[in-house]
């Protein structure tokens, strides 16, 4: 994408169709496997060190149908996707959030002392 929208603009306002790829937040990185399909909404890349910070917008979950990587694209994997249904997608969204209320819970069991007491995490203002 040309130089002047790498500044952390809005892109979604400056091009037809905005940078998209898949987003494999959940591990591992393979056939079968679970991402998210996504669109780069704004990029800012540092002209010292040539970090991005980039606002994402989910498009859709899909599955991951074939992964491979080119020899010379220094580890970047690319994929063919397949889009999940409406009902897949809703299921992945109840694991997620089972999986985040199990993290808590065992997370809330490690913080009690011997005496049985629970500590909970807060927040001063």
């Amino acid at each position: 994408y040309p130089m002047e929208l790498q500044d952390g603009r809005l892109i979604a306002n400056q091009v037809s169709n905005l940078p998209t790829f898949v987003y494999a937040h959940v591990p591992p990185f393979q056939q079968g496997s679970r991402a998210c399909l996504v669109q780069v909404h704004r990029c800012g890349i540092d002209p010292n060190d040539g970090t991005a910070n980039v606002w994402l917008m989910p498009v859709a979950f899909v599955k991951m149908e074939r992964v491979w990587e080119r020899a010379d694209q220094a580890g970047l994997r690319y994929a063919q996707c397949v889009r999940l249904s409406s009902s897949a997608c809703r299921e992945l969204q109840r694991e997620e959030t089972n999986r985040h209320v199990q993290r808590r819970f065992r997370r809330r069991r490690r913080n009690r002392n011997d005496a049985g007491r629970q500590y909970m995490p807060c927040s001063i203002m």
